[in-house]
């Protein structure tokens, strides 16, 4: 087994969340806001539920465990990326996912627990509960194989085995979906505020930088072709925008502002020459091994009138 470098649960907690609410801090003296949304809490809350117990009865289609992909959707990007394997790397996509889902949540606590925040808590949950639906379902129709189910270590063959169907649900990266829809439905809802827009730029340049380091991780762990990633973030950012812009109020939807979409498109640069640069080793035993390391995601969820998190993983 090669010895490689874990950067510490704490240290990336508390950096992300650092980075995530600190512009949240004028929210108590913000200005009106120009723009809303329109949410009824009962039928939210029961689309919201429905969506995510939808997601989950997809789950229950069968999954063909011998089949293997004769051609990559795009060609030779995807083919050089068979070799990958980086249990390192899949757990730091973890740990920013965490991190990228509960930023959204700790955006809105600034401005109280009160009606408004209630409205985009749940509309936020039920961003994140369709792209799950979506995501699972094109996973569990197209069940393409992993990259790491082509390399030919005795290991990785091994820790295919151990995976079973989730082995052959490459298609399309759930973790790049969810982080793009966190970042977009989290960030639109964080500019419906009052604030000034340097401050709705840091939040957007934050929550894309991170999206984008978890797709590339992703793509270094050995867990997902760039194609997955690429299709998962375009899907992710689509319904996190399309279902908070869908609820928007009569003041209409609220486009991001010129400096808004600088930092959205200097985000995804910094994320992915970042993610492409950080020392991550190719360790390959690790994820056979049960060593006790907390694995977890939060999962934001909801109920009628009521937003709260949920957490899901391995513990």
């Amino acid at each position: 087994m090669i010895a490689h470098r874990r950067t510490p649960l704490s240290v990336v907690v508390a950096v992300g969340i650092a980075l995530a609410a600190a512009p949240s801090s004028s929210w108590a003296q913000q200005a009106p806001s120009e723009h809303g949304v329109d949410v009824n809490f009962a039928v939210d809350g029961a689309v919201t539920a429905g969506l995510f117990l939808s997601s989950q009865l997809v789950t229950l289609i069968p999954v063909d465990t011998d089949q293997r992909w004769n051609r990559e959707l795009l060609g030779g990007l995807d083919e050089g990326v068979k070799d990958n394997f980086s249990a390192n790397a899949a757990e730091q996509s973890d740990l920013l996912l965490t991190i990228t889902s509960l930023a959204p949540v700790l955006l809105q606590l600034p401005g109280g627990l009160n009606k408004e925040t209630g409205r985009r808590l749940l509309l936020y949950s039920e961003a994140i509960g369709a792209n799950l639906l979506v995501t699972n379902l094109a996973k569990y129709v197209v069940q393409r194989p992993r990259p790491y189910t082509y390399n030919d270590d005795p290991r990785v063959q091994a820790y295919k085995v151990a995976q079973g169907r989730d082995a052959y649900l490459s298609f399309y990266s759930g973790h790049a979906s969810s982080a793009f829809a966190a970042a977009v439905s989290g960030a639109y809802l964080f500019s419906l505020g009052g604030n000034e827009d340097p401050t709705k730029a840091t939040v957007w340049f934050f929550q894309m930088a991170l999206a984008t380091t978890i797709g590339n991780l992703r793509v270094r762990a050995g867990k997902h072709f760039y194609s997955d990633v690429l299709i998962g973030a375009v899907a992710g950012s689509a319904i996190g925008f399309a279902v908070p812009a869908l609820h928007a109020d009569e003041r209409g939807v609220r486009m991001p502002s010129g400096l808004e979409w600088g930092a959205i498109v200097g985000g995804v640069l910094v994320g992915g020459v970042a993610s492409q640069l950080l020392p991550l080793d190719s360790d390959i035993l690790t994820p056979l091994d049960n060593d006790g390391r907390i694995k977890f995601s939060v999962v934001p969820l909801a109920q009628t009138g009521v937003a709260s998190i949920g957490f899901t993983g391995q513990f």
